[in-house]
């Protein structure tokens, strides 16, 4: 399932952070104990219910009248909204272009980047003039502030098609041969579904070797939320 680098990244044998480690021993101790028949039930299970929004109206159907049990009610969208939804999370990229073009305009996103500039310049004058913070603190808080990415609205990238095209052609495919993401006008919704769940496997399973890109939007632009990201120094 992972590239070929990775495996060879592995081998160094890396330190691997694992935040739950009693979890980790307690369900190995658990699965110990549960039958092979109900371990295979519960995987195919679970492979069916993550694709059961491609799978059609019957299977649809199955997994309301299940739901209706387990919660009391239907959990069911317009297909339009679950189509919509999908294409987001799968060609988020591809998606947040669309959006920006229609609805955003460079003249909005630089009114918003000198906005939070204007915060930053307040902060830190507030950091400098306080009296409650020796000036060893205050110093690092200025330079966290001077660190901090500020990510707005989309991507510069995505409002060229030729820089948006080579973002979804210059992945590797698993046997480590490039691949290019290439949906056919004879394609079906599941197939789709598929092409671009592969990509995006391997797309992040080798940013566990790649260095972190601090500047790398994490979500789409059709997100409506503003938040600080602390792992990133972000907002």
């Amino acid at each position: 399932m992972m590239p070929d680098e990775l495996h060879e990244y592995l081998d160094t044998n890396p330190d691997i952070i694992v935040n739950e480690v009693d979890y980790l021993k307690k369900v190995t101790n658990l699965l110990k104990t549960v039958d092979a028949r109900i371990l295979t039930n519960y995987i195919v299970w679970r492979y069916t219910s993550a694709w059961s929004l491609q799978l059609g109206s019957r299977y649809d159907d199955i997994l309301q009248d299940f739901l209706r049990v387990l919660i009391g009610k239907e959990v069911k969208s317009p297909r339009w909204k679950d189509c919509s939804a999908t294409a987001s999370s799968h060609m988020g990229d591809a998606a947040s272009a669309l959006y920006a073009r229609k609805y955003f305009n460079t003249k909005d996103k630089k009114a918003v980047l000198d906005m939070i500039k204007d915060l930053h310049d307040a902060f830190r004058e507030m950091v400098s003039e306080n009296d409650w913070m020796d000036e060893q603190t205050k110093k690092i808080a200025i330079e966290k502030s001077k660190a901090m990415q500020s990510l707005i609205g989309y991507p510069d990238f995505v409002l060229s098609d030729k820089k948006l095209d080579d973002y979804y052609k210059l992945v590797r495919r698993l046997d480590d041969v490039f691949w290019q993401l290439k949906l056919e006008q004879g394609d079906t919704y599941a197939s789709m579904a598929q092409k671009t769940t592969k990509w995006a496997q391997n797309y992040w399973f080798r940013k566990l070797i790649e260095p972190v890109d601090r500047t790398e939007f994490e979500f789409s632009s059709s997100t409506v939320n503003a938040f600080y990201a602390p792992p990133k120094n972000a907002i």
